[in-house]
């Protein structure tokens, strides 16, 4: 039967009750507040939580935080799993199992406000904190913020600060937590140790109250005790020389056995020593020490503060012979548990090559939902340490690397990657033919080589190889590469700006094999975000129709998005708002089946877009709450589409100068990896933070360069996308002199086209002053005072203030050094 993995451990009746702290919580039955418990390892934290829960009605569950499920996704599968075990509602269970793959953060916040009314009492308590990835200690303050109103409390435990925690949250710390003389007496006589009081006050300074440390002072003989008492500092020496004192070679070599499986079994136990006896030694074991912690009846784990001493043990005892043999059964026990990542690491460590590529080859489908974030990881700690000549030698862990440093935002390592590829391509493909998929998708990535070149290259490796379908380790290769949204594709398409009949039948003829059936799909789409970049809205649309048609039951599912966002993008400009709501209702039931639901981030980001164009505002700062943004220096490709209405809600919100912080982050990212169309609009984005804090220059230089960019391809639509905001800064450009003459003619025609699709209240558009109000704003430019100005015209004070008013109005600022500058962009002064 499988081990019920929510289960709360039960009390022991030796444990110590933390009386003070227990009542402290005791209050949290009537207030409903969640609570945590931080300190540092040691002090007993997940005993008082048990302690806790086992003299409490109700409902309850316990998430311990491991390697499995320390990352976001799997967290937060794990904690919605969780919360249905112990809620034991159908009709919630319905809605998570109609869920599969990994979640986000938003789609379980959104599910949460569908848990079922209740006046019970149910507690779910999160474990190890310290275990897991920074993302989820971001997040945990949101989870208890959309739990409040209801009558599920939960309990945080770890040794790590947990991030923006609301004040009714109930914190213990390790002053809460720390053994009392009286606490540390009852510990010393369970044990059958007497110590005077002078003793116990030894003992209280040597281990500052830390429960562990006096559990483990207490294991040695009273000689040994007194001996610590009075000269030990180093605890660990300490505890070498109880091991020493307490076990034979024999003990210590069964628990060396064990130290690299997380979750040891009697029956595991036998496979990796040999013992028949090992469910006998591991029950001894557990009552005699402090180290091995029972998780169930059948189940141990070794203390995670104890793991350290044991593995530097393990290399001084042992000899690599047995040290290898150990990782070897312990690797071979995780993949049969599916674990594959797990074993993986030990498969390297060993220097198994072969067998951890199986490993990571098994992990990396679809099947297995390991989230990207989490592979990611894996790569950055365990392969990217690897030497040059392992990696070149073995070329899965150089193509992993590879689609690492793309993935990552590290373009440097991802040079050096595609480099090293592109030198060994025939000796690739002569020893391991099944990789010329996966060649063909890194190097078309390569953005300092022509894509339109590329396809001529795969078209003749297509012909000269017996070429086989769907052996592609990384990923479905299209045209746009099945990133989602047609922009956001892995590799920018702007080369293709004319839309040349010969180029196209190359890519059909290389690309369009790859991805089959979509590739009629894909080859509309393309064409269709062209037309759209170039402003062609009703060519655009065709195709996108064309496109958006063709989906069936058996498109990728990126390729259903991808449509989906150009048809979106080609009806805006026309003003079809009803079949865009359709196209989005569509999506949002879409989304909400596996392995659809991966896009949920990338749709949800489209809507806030879509609402903040729309006015509305409120949604907003929760969906920034929401997607974390990364302190890293690289940012990741796999959220690109979110990263740039991250920025528009920045400026949405007047957050200038977080929107100018992290707009430079893309743009650098957009010059990096040569992408002209993130270019454009990141430098849009930039100049429009710029005009809103009213710096004219700065804004003006980064539209320039957004100009100077889109102007050989003829692309104009990013400019018309964000008019609003555009319209004021190149009239300035135009009026102020400030464009390139080749560009004029270009320029004018995106203003016209701007001025055509919006409103012209909507721009605040002026076409001309009054002479009464253009003589005030020359006078205004000339920096005089009202009183100046009324005694230079004979008018009153009263009037010229009711006509600077009016001229304010007029020109919608707030101020005269704002009409000033916006009298100059609109050429009503010199």
């Amino acid at each position: 039967m499988a081990r019920n993995i929510y289960k709360v451990p039960e009390a022991q009746k030796d444990w110590i009750r933390r009386s003070n702290s227990i009542n402290k919580l005791k209050k949290i039955n009537k207030t409903k507040n969640n609570f945590a418990i931080i300190a540092p390892g040691g002090y007993g934290k997940t005993i008082l939580a048990i302690q806790f829960l086992s003299e409490t009605k109700g409902k309850k569950a316990w998430i311990t935080i491991n390697k499995k499920n320390n990352d976001i996704s799997s967290f937060l599968k794990v904690f919605l799993n969780a919360l249905s075990k112990i809620l034991q509602n159908q009709k919630f269970k319905e809605l998570l199992l109609s869920y599969k793959g990994n979640y986000s953060l938003g789609e379980v916040l959104e599910i949460l406000q569908l848990l079922p009314n209740t006046t019970a009492n149910y507690f779910i308590i999160v474990d190890d904190l310290h275990k897991a990835d920074e993302e989820i200690l971001n997040t945990l303050s949101l989870i208890l913020k959309s739990l409040n109103n209801s009558s599920i409390i939960i309990g945080l435990i770890g040794r790590v600060t947990i991030p923006n925690l609301d004040d009714n949250v109930l914190t213990l710390s390790s002053n809460d937590l720390t053994f009392s003389n009286d606490e540390i007496n009852e510990l010393c006589i369970n044990e059958n140790k007497h110590f005077d009081y002078e003793g116990i006050n030894k003992i209280a300074k040597l281990t500052k109250g830390q429960a562990l440390t006096i559990k483990a002072l207490l294991i040695g003989d009273e000689d040994l005790i007194n001996n610590a008492i009075l000269t030990y500092k180093d605890l660990d020496n300490y505890i070498d020389e109880i091991i020493h004192q307490s076990w034979n070679l024999e003990i210590l070599n069964f628990v060396l056995h064990l130290i690299f499986i997380d979750e040891i079994t009697p029956e595991l136990a036998v496979r990796l020593t040999g013992n028949v006896n090992a469910k006998k030694i591991l029950y001894k074991l557990h009552k005699e020490n402090i180290f091995l912690l029972k998780i169930d009846n059948n189940t141990y784990t070794i203390h995670d503060l104890f793991i350290d001493y044991l593995v530097k043990k393990s290399t001084a005892i042992l000899n690599n012979e047995i040290l290898y043999k150990i990782k070897k059964i312990s690797a071979e026990i995780y993949f049969e548990q599916e674990d594959y990542l797990s074993a993986a690491k030990l498969y390297l460590e060993n220097r198994d090559f072969h067998s951890a590529i199986n490993s990571l080859i098994e992990g990396s489908k679809y099947e297995n939902h390991i989230p990207i974030e989490k592979y990611m990881k894996f790569i950055e700690k365990e392969i990217l340490p690897l030497s040059e000549d392992d990696i070149i030698n073995n070329y899965y862990l150089l193509f992993e690397k590879t689609w690492y440093g793309f993935l990552c935002g590290n373009s440097k390592l991802f040079n050096e990657g595609i480099q090293a590829i592109i030198n060994i391509i025939p000796k690739i493909i002569e020893e391991t033919p099944e990789h010329i998929q996966t060649i063909i998708f890194l190097v078309s990535l390569y953005y300092n080589m022509s894509l339109k070149d590329f396809a001529l290259k795969v078209v003749n490796l297509i012909n000269n190889f017996d070429f086989q379908l769907g052996n592609n380790e990384i990923s479905v290769v299209s045209i746009t590469h099945n990133l989602p949204y047609f922009h956001r594709s892995m590799r920018d398409y702007s080369e293709f700006y004319d839309l040349n009949n010969e180029d196209i039948n190359i890519i059909m003829s290389s690309f369009g094999i790859l991805v089959e059936s979509d590739a009629h799909i894909l080859e509309s789409c393309l064409k269709a975000g062209i037309y759209y970049e170039r402003n062609n809205i009703l060519i655009a649309a065709k195709y996108a129709l064309d496109a958006y048609g063709n989906i069936t039951e058996n498109t990728n599912y990126e390729t259903v998005f991808c449509a989906s966002m150009i048809l979106i993008s080609t009806l805006k400009p026309l003003g079809a708002e009803k079949q865009i709501s359709k196209i989005y209702n569509f999506l949002e039931n879409y989304i909400k089946k596996w392995p659809a639901n991966n896009l949920y981030s990338n749709l949800k980001a489209m809507v806030i877009f879509r609402e903040i164009n729309q006015g509305n505002l409120e949604n907003i700062k929760n969906w920034l709450d929401i997607n974390y943004i990364p302190k890293t220096k690289n940012l990741s490709f796999c959220k690109l589409g979110l990263y740039y209405t991250i920025v528009y809600s920045y400026i949405a919100l007047e957050e200038y100068d977080k929107a100018i912080e992290f707009g430079k982050k893309l743009n650098l990212f957009a010059k990096n990896y040569n992408r002209p169309l993130d270019q454009i609009e990141s430098n849009i984005l930039l100049s429009i933070s710029y005009y809103e804090k009213h710096l004219i220059e700065e804004s003006y230089i980064h539209l320039k360069r957004a100009l100077n960019i889109s102007y050989p391809y003829n692309f104009t639509r990013q400019f018309i996308k964000y008019g609003i905001h555009t319209y004021p800064i190149l009239l300035g450009l135009i009026n102020q002199n400030k464009i390139k003459k080749g560009q004029v003619e270009y320029v004018e025609t995106i203003i016209n086209n701007i001025s055509n699709e919006y409103d012209s209240t909507i721009l605040g558009k002026v076409d001309k002053l009054s002479p009464r109000r253009q003589m005030i704003l020359e006078l205004l430019n000339e920096d005089l005072t009202y009183a100046e100005i009324a005694k230079k015209t004979g008018l009153t004070f009263g009037t010229i203030k009711n006509h600077i008013g009016l001229l304010y109005k007029t020109l919608n600022v707030q101020n005269a050094q704002d009409a000033i500058e916006k009298g100059k962009m609109l050429g009503f002064l010199k």
